[in-house]
């Protein structure tokens, strides 16, 4: 808890800003939250006409255990999160020339798709999805879950050790091709390459600009 009770505003009630506003009235400051839209949610809102109701996003939540954490940090039971139920297939990719690629959860499943409709293979796959298991395993506990100024966070047991091998072996994280380059290193189906570079459009970058650490 704060030792002194704060006036704070949050800009947006999506689902980051009704997070950030939740902790800090848990903590004991006094939020105001302002919202343009007539309701809350932000990118995780939806829209009713006719008789029909469209989800205007996110399609897909990779991270359910940050609600989880979430819920934790309210004083509250994780189990009262909303219930979050798997899908067999996260998202249907559809090309000009008429192929069609559903991409599901797990890997081994994914590469025998990809195999079938891509001139890439599974093996090819595997690989990729190593080498992007080797760059979240180095960089996310700096620039996922923590501030790169959190000086507690060094101060973690091998905390230290672990940001001085990043920094004598930078090429760990895949800094100096773009990920547009680094997709096409592993496959050489367009299509193939095309569906992996859009994911930094979550972040609003170009992967042709973009670190391929992003990965």
């Amino acid at each position: 808890m704060m030792d002194s009770c704060l006036r704070v505003g949050v800009v947006g009630a999506g689902v980051g800003g009704l997070a950030a506003a939740a902790r800090l009235a848990h903590a004991g400051c006094e939020v105001t939250v302002f919202e343009r839209n007539p309701a809350p949610g932000g990118k995780a809102g939806n829209l009713e006409a006719e008789g029909f109701r469209f989800d205007t996003g996110p399609s897909l939540l990779t991270m359910p255990f940050v609600v989880e954490e979430l819920f934790r940090d309210l004083g509250e039971d994780p189990a009262a999160c909303p219930q979050m139920i798997p899908l067999e297939n996260l998202c249907r990719y559809r090309w000009p020339d008429g192929s069609l690629l559903d991409t599901p959860a797990d890997g081994e499943s994914l590469g025998r798709r990809v195999e079938a409709v891509m001139q890439d293979s599974a093996a090819q796959v595997t690989r990729y999805l190593d080498h992007c298991r080797e760059l979240y395993d180095a960089a996310a506990r700096y620039f996922l879950f923590r501030s790169l100024d959190d000086r507690e966070a060094l101060r973690q047991p091998g905390a230290a050790r672990h940001g001085l091998g990043l920094l004598l072996r930078p090429w760990r994280l895949d800094p100096f091709r773009s990920m547009h380059r680094a997709n096409a290193s592993f496959f050489r189906d367009p299509r193939m390459v095309q569906m992996l570079d859009r994911y930094a459009t979550y972040v609003g970058a170009s992967p042709y600009r973009i670190p391929a650490t992003y990965n």
